[in-house]
C-alpha cells in the first residue's frame, strides 16, 4: 500500500511543476525512509497506521544516519512534505512530523559579482548558437534565460497560450506549481515570433507547449553554449545576473521578486547583488556632503 501512496506523491509533485531530479530525490527519500521504518518497528506489513506511530524517537534516529547537516535537512523537508501531502488527503495527522525541527545548516555564501559572466561573455555565447544543431531554438533559450530571471524547468514548461507576445509578458508555473507573471525584452519577442512561426507543428503536438525540451535539456542547452566558449555555464547564474542587474538599475523590489518568482524580498536580496560604485553612489546622495 505504501508504494502507491508514495507513487501518488510524486505525481502530485510532478503536476506542481518539480523537476524530474527533484522528483527522483523525493522517491530516493522516502523509499529510504519506508525501509528504515519497516525495519525499526519490525511489522510484518507497511500500512498507514504504521507512519503514524513516526514520533520524535524515531525520526532521532532516522536522522542521526546522516551528520552531514545539509543531508539532514533535506531528509526532513523530504519526510515533512510526504506527510503534509497525508494530512491534506486526510491519511494521516501526524503532529510529532509537522513540529520536528532539527538543526539548520549554515547559509551558502551567495555569489560573488565577480564570479557573473560578463556580457562579452554571454554575448559570445550567442554567436555560438549559431554552430549548434539547433540555432534559432538556442539563442531563445538563451535570451529567455538572460531576460526573465527564469529557473530551466519554467522555460521548458512555456506554453503559448499563456503569453502575449505584443505585451511581451506571459504567465508560467514556479517552483512549487504557483503561477506567475514573466516579462520578457522585444529582442527575446522577435526571437519568439520566428521560432513560433518555424516549429508550428512541433508546437501543435506539444500541446501549445513551446519547447519538447525538459528541465534537463534547458540546462543542456546552456552548458553546451557555454563550453564552446570555454566556461563553466550553469542556468542559476543568470538568475543572479537578472536580480543584481535589476537592483543595480533601480528596478521596483516589489516588482522584480514577483517576475523572478522569489517567495520573500530575503532571497531576491541574495540573488541580486549592488556593486560597490552603486552602493558608494547611493551613500553619497544622503551622506556624502556631510
Amino acid at each position: 500500500m505504501i508504494e502507491k501512496i508514495i507513487e501518488s506523491f510524486l505525481n502530485h509533485k510532478q503536476a506542481q511543476g518539480y523537476s524530474p531530479l527533484t522528483v527522483e530525490n523525493y522517491m530516493s527519500d522516502l523509499n529510504i525512509f519506508s525501509d528504515f521504518l519497516f525495519h525499526l518497528l519490525q511489522k510484518d506489513d507497511f500500512t498507514i497506521e504504521l507512519l503514524q506511530q513516526v514520533d520524535d524517537n524515531i525520526l532521532d534516529k532516522y536522522l542521526k544516519r546522516y551528520p552531514n547537516l545539509y543531508t539532514k535537512s533535506r531528509k526532513l523537508a523530504s519526510v515533512k512534505s510526504f506527510y503534509k501531502y497525508l494530512e491534506d488527503k486526510e491519511l494521516v495527522k501526524n503532529t510529532h512530523v509537522k513540529k520536528y525541527q532539527c538543526k539548520k545548516p549554515p547559509e551558502i555564501s551567495p555569489i560573488k559579482r565577480s564570479d557573473f559572466y560578463t556580457n562579452e561573455q554571454i554575448d559570445r555565447m550567442e554567436l555560438e548558437c549559431d554552430n549548434t544543431k539547433y540555432p534559432l531554438r538556442d539563442k531563445l533559450i538563451l535570451n529567455l534565460i538572460r531576460t526573465t530571471g527564469m529557473r530551466p524547468r519554467e522555460v521548458a514548461n512555456i506554453s503559448i497560450k499563456h503569453m502575449n507576445l505584443e505585451e511581451c509578458k506571459g504567465k508560467v508555473k514556479r517552483k512549487g506549481g504557483v503561477e506567475r507573471p514573466f516579462r520578457f525584452s522585444e529582442k527575446t519577442r522577435d526571437l519568439l515570433r520566428e521560432y513560433i512561426s518555424k516549429n508550428k507543428d512541433e508546437i501543435r503536438k506539444g500541446n501549445g507547449k513551446l519547447f519538447s525540451l525538459n528541465y534537463s535539456g534547458i540546462y543542456g542547452v546552456i552548458r553546451l553554449l557555454g563550453q564552446k566558449c570555454g566556461i563553466h555555464t550553469y542556468p542559476k547564474m543568470f538568475r543572479h545576473i537578472w536580480a543584481s542587474e535589476g537592483r543595480e538599475k533601480d528596478m521596483d523590489i516589489l516588482l522584480m521578486e514577483e517576475l523572478g518568482g522569489w517567495k520573500s524580498s530575503k532571497m531576491l536580496k541574495r540573488y541580486g547583488q549592488i556593486s560597490e560604485e552603486k552602493e558608494k553612489s547611493e551613500y553619497n546622495k544622503v551622506w556624502g556632503g556631510k
